[in-house]
């Protein structure tokens, strides 16, 4: 919810409401996401200076969300770790969001489609509206999220 309002509000004091510039605007989010941190936890978060469709953004910015208070939570349950997000182009048009830790990773039989939980529905649903390829990686130590997709066209409507 937070996140959302935050989408809203930035849009409110932007003079563009159809695109939203990343960087400034997934900063933002780190700050706030480094708040709910546990002692000893940590996120690193680069981007690419790049505009994208406001359609876009809030799906993303929710999606980010929901992996990087994942990662704090699961990867890291004695606390400690680093969390990285990376946004960056990936050709043409296209991004490439990676979040990644180097916790306790996912188990051998991990599933992302079959696991039937709330948060994997969650960045299943969002990943789809962004209209990205997914893939779920073994960081080694650690998981990786990487998605892959087109950025929008913003529209004047």
């Amino acid at each position: 919810v937070t996140t959302i309002a935050q989408v809203h509000d930035r849009l409110w004091r932007a003079d563009e409401v159809h695109s939203v510039q990343l960087a400034a605007f997934l900063g933002e989010l780190c700050d706030q996401l480094r708040t709910t941190a546990r002692p000893g936890q940590t996120l690193s978060c680069t981007f690419a200076p790049v505009s994208i469709a406001t359609d876009q953004a809030v799906p993303l910015a929710l999606l980010v969300n929901e992996l990087v208070t994942n990662a704090f939570k699961y990867a890291y349950p004695a606390g400690a770790g680093d969390v990285q997000i990376a946004l960056e182009e990936a050709g043409p048009g296209r991004l490439r969001l990676t979040v990644s830790d180097q916790g306790r990773g996912l188990p051998p039989d991990f599933d992302a489609e079959a696991s039937g939980s709330l948060g994997m529905t969650l960045i299943a649903g969002l990943s789809s509206q962004l209209r990205g390829q997914v893939e779920w990686q073994d960081g080694g130590p650690g998981t990786r999220f990487v998605l892959d997709f087109a950025m929008q066209e913003a529209s004047e409507a």
